[in-house]
């Protein structure tokens, strides 16, 4: 017989998401994003008749999670008419007594592992051993538990762990995958970036990107266990991508240039979904006001965040000096030179000649 699943986790439900001034707004539409995403992967394993949910640690971003939060979660696991949800808690959301999701009352299709200690559910109706571990504690210098499984061979074995297996000095449990050939999926969470490690093991990933630091596709393992072996294959589920970006401007370029320059880094449709990183670099033509391009772009855009640290202002400190000696610029030079020469001072004498250029005191 077949055997069918999807592989998940790193939903981090109830996480505050920051946006510099704008994370309430931006903040509430980021969960809204996660909810939808969610629902849409519960809705495909209903559809689907999957046979299991596998939920590899940090449902929740934390062991406060709100409690409609996971009322929220408990409602759309119920709401399953066929498939069977394990669930481990990873160092975000690890187990114990006091936490909230440990007092809601989970649908009888849900298993939560809760002992801090290598548990093994059996489902006989599938042939199929779940073998996995929820955290207890926030770190693991080292995985706590014997790495020596006896496997039945005659059965499906599938292995649930929080953890990495790319970093053997991590705090967040180190895992060596070799110890665990034997079984037929390992199914990881943690790291965020979906990623097949081998034959038998793989990271999900996070169904939605979480912040800058995670560019490219996400979303979710979909599997099948055959005679032949696990067939298995990454399936993109995020309504939001993470886009960093890099340009430089040069001081004969327009306002209307440098715009059309940062609108050119994607679509129209792409600018008006994703999130937009951009370092600003270069020289500007002092006579430009770049925060004014700043807030015309953010109409053409969902969300653009612009750096701009790198960018100078292309002045010729000494010609203007020379040619203002006598009014308000050159005392402005003058009593900046008096301070030491350091890079802070250089970009404040920078800035203040940029806008006493721009409100046009040179004759």
């Amino acid at each position: 017989m077949s055997v069918s699943f999807i592989h998940m986790g790193d939903t981090h439900f109830g996480k505050n998401f920051r946006f510099g001034n704008k994370s309430d707004v931006y903040g509430k539409d980021k969960r809204a994003d996660i909810w939808l995403t969610f629902e849409k992967i519960i809705a495909t394993a209903e559809k689907n008749r999957i046979d299991l949910l596998l939920v590899a640690g940090d449902l929740f971003d934390s062991q406060e999670a709100d409690i409609d939060d996971i009322l929220r979660v408990s409602r759309a696991f119920r709401s399953l008419t066929h498939t069977q949800v394990i669930i481990i808690g990873g160092n975000h959301d690890y187990y114990n007594e006091r936490t909230l999701y440990a007092l809601v009352q989970w649908p009888d299709n849900v298993v939560i592992l809760k002992t801090g200690e290598m548990e093994a559910i059996w489902f006989p109706e599938l042939n199929v051993q779940v073998y996995g571990m929820s955290w207890i504690r926030n770190t693991y210098r080292e995985a706590p538990f014997n790495t020596g499984i006896t496997l039945d061979p005659n059965i499906t074995n599938i292995l649930l762990l929080h953890g990495d297996a790319i970093n053997q000095t991590s705090e967040y449990m180190p895992l060596d995958l070799s110890q665990w050939q034997d079984f037929d999926y390992i199914a990881l969470g943690h790291v965020h970036q979906h990623q097949f490690l081998g034959e038998n093991a793989a990271y999900c990933g996070s169904p939605e990107a979480l912040d800058f630091g995670e560019e490219g596709d996400h979303g979710i393992i979909v599997g099948q266990f055959k005679d032949s072996g696990c067939e298995k294959t990454f399936i993109q589920t995020q309504h939001r991508h993470y886009v960093n970006a890099q340009l430089d401007v040069m001081s004969d370029m327009s306002e209307g240039q440098i715009k059309e320059k940062i609108l050119n880094l994607d679509t129209e449709e792409n600018r008006m979904n994703n999130y937009y990183r951009v370092q600003i670099g270069g020289y500007l033509d002092p006579t430009i006001d770049f925060e004014a391009i700043k807030r015309e772009l953010e109409r053409s855009f969902y969300y653009l965040e612009i750096l701009d640290e790198g960018l100078e202002i292309d002045l010729d400190i000494d010609l203007l000096y020379a040619e203002n000696k006598d009014n308000i610029v050159g005392t402005y030079i003058e009593k900046i030179r008096e301070r030491d020469d350091t890079s802070v001072n250089r970009k404040a004498m920078i800035f203040g000649l940029s806008e006493l250029l721009k409100e046009k005191v040179l004759l």
